[in-house]
């Protein structure tokens, strides 16, 4: 009788995290539902799929969604949260993975 692991069947991520903690980035390879992961430099569950990039601009784009951005910059800052929003649940983006219903389309929060 063999013995099959059934983990090392199921479908894995493989590509580059970014620790939210230290900012180290390396390649990392998990199981598809896998939400965090350890960072391998500062052993810290703060590793997410995104590069260190990628990172900065979701905080960009959380700080024009929560209005602690530069407000003077002649833009329709509604318009603008909401796009900013849209894009923060699109890639899962921590507090905002689940839309907040009645939000889009309000005018931001």
């Amino acid at each position: 009788m063999t013995v099959i692991d059934l983990d090392s069947r199921r479908p894995h991520w493989a590509g580059l995290a970014s620790c939210l903690s230290c900012q180290h980035e390396w390649a990392a390879a998990a199981p598809i539902d896998t939400h965090d992961l350890q960072c391998p430099s500062c052993s810290e569950m703060q590793g997410v799929k995104f590069s260190v990039r990628e990172i900065q601009l979701i905080r960009a784009l959380e700080m024009i969604h929560t209005g602690r951005s530069g407000e003077g910059a002649g833009v329709d800052l509604s318009v603008t949260r909401d796009i900013a929003r849209s894009a923060l649940c699109n890639v899962g983006w921590p507090p905002y993975a689940t839309p907040t219903p009645g939000t889009a389309g309000e005018g931001g929060q």
